[in-house]
């Protein structure tokens, strides 16, 4: 079928995110997807992500944290994981109703990456305020969209707090709400949320084709925007705001653009904080800055990569893989069992080490590496590689959904050799 209008590819486009967010809370394969950014069901995701990774307790505190660590150890899932929208749509009502805090997540990759692929060939310095102001859109619209499916416990949203963010926006914006034709008055966030991604539009068109905009962001707007929710709905008056800032590296966030957001992200407030992640060298902070210009940086640096090759970290590491993949296999239909009894135990020759056996040279020819406890010891933070290991495994001996119990003697020979 030919589709011709605008308004149909949109409809259908809606109507396919729709059926994803409705599927079940079910994976097809234990071993896919490795990527956090393929798992749309936020209910699923809840249920996958385990929050007890030793650096997790710091992501929740009223700070701001720059946590940095190689793809694949977990720090997007517990992102979403930590957002208000995820909670509401995994039913995790306890969790909503006793967190001292409110989750927002900003993905780097969709805002920035996707959107202004050929960002770092624009001149950041001639449009800094033009990116401030479509990096505050981002903002308004991912708060403005949770408040329109915010709980009855929690609310309600009234019309006086619709009414304050859209004198708010208009405000931010100026003489743009009256180009673009939008109407003198907003329904409620659902509507607010339309509009501002309509701004983040025509400001990444205005970008595109190097036109001015009289409009110019604010390095306050955030702090004004929180101040606004929580002095309207009371039950969130006391606690603060986090947004989770993810991958803000230099591929998605040029390092002219982070030191123009640098006064909103690391901005010292008790009302709101900044979680971001981003690679080793990625992102300003990872770099010595001189003094006259650290004053206001107040973040604090979490480096997953130097903390995981800690000896004490390691088993802690191995057994929370352990209990990742059992949470797969019981979200995965035919996979009976858990990884303790698909794998089996592990032994080295002489009941030694591993390091002893392979540091003697009549044992060293007779060291396989199999079982659990070598798995655990495999891991060093790398859930998704770790995964993708165990998939593999899986695959050469052919195990499948519903697969017979004799086949658990070819998957252990597999990883014995």
């Amino acid at each position: 079928m030919c589709i011709s209008k605008p308004s149909e590819v949109l409809n259908r486009f809606n109507d396919a995110l729709r059926a994803i967010e409705s599927t079940p809370r079910k994976l097809i394969d234990p071993f896919r997807p490795l990527s956090t950014e393929y798992i749309s069901n936020d209910a699923l995701l809840a249920d996958l992500c385990f929050t007890k990774m030793w650096w997790a307790s710091e992501l929740v505190k009223n700070d701001n944290v720059l946590l940095i660590g190689p793809r694949g150890c977990g720090k997007t899932m517990i992102f979403r994981r930590s957002r208000l929208k995820t909670k509401i749509a995994a039913e995790k009502n306890d969790e909503i109703e006793s967190d001292p805090y409110i989750g927002f997540y900003l993905p780097c990759e969709s805002l920035f990456f996707m959107r202004f692929s050929d960002l770092s060939g624009v001149d950041i310095d001639n449009n800094k305020y033009a990116l401030i102001l479509y990096f505050n859109m981002s903002v308004l619209s991912e708060v403005s969209s949770t408040l329109s499916v915010l709980p009855s416990f929690l609310g309600p949203v009234s019309q006086n707090l619709t009414f304050a963010l859209y004198r708010l926006l208009k405000d931010e914006i100026g003489i743009l709400w009256d180009e673009l034709r939008f109407p003198i008055s907003v329904a409620n966030p659902a509507e607010l949320t339309t509009y501002v991604e309509k701004i983040m539009r025509h400001i990444h068109k205005t970008i595109a084709y190097s036109e001015s905009i009289d409009s110019r962001g604010t390095t306050d707007f955030v702090t004004r925007l929180v101040k606004t929710i929580k002095k309207e709905i009371p039950a969130l008056s006391s606690r603060y705001f986090i947004f989770f800032l993810d991958d803000y590296t230099e591929e998605r966030v040029p390092m002219t653009l982070q030191e123009a957001l640098h006064p909103i992200v690391c901005q010292r407030s008790p009302d709101l904080c900044f979680k971001i992640s981003a690679h080793m060298f990625g992102s300003i902070y990872n770099f010595p800055r001189p003094l006259e210009l650290d004053d206001g940086r107040n973040i604090i640096i979490i480096n997953l990569g130097s903390a995981y090759v800690k000896l004490n970290k390691g088993k802690k590491e191995g057994k929370m893989l352990l209990d990742i993949l059992n949470e797969r296999f019981k979200h995965c239909d035919g996979y009976q069992g858990t990884i303790e009894e698909w794998l089996g135990n592990t032994s080295y020759p002489g009941g030694r080490t591993l390091s002893w056996a392979l540091h003697d040279d009549q044992t060293r020819p007779k060291v396989h590496y199999h079982g659990i406890e070598c798995l655990m010891d495999l891991c060093t933070g790398d859930y998704s590689e770790m995964i993708r290991l165990v998939g593999e495994i899986f695959q050469e001996a052919r195990i499948e959904p519903n697969s017979p119990k004799r086949l658990l003697l070819l998957l252990r020979l597999i990883c014995y050799n």
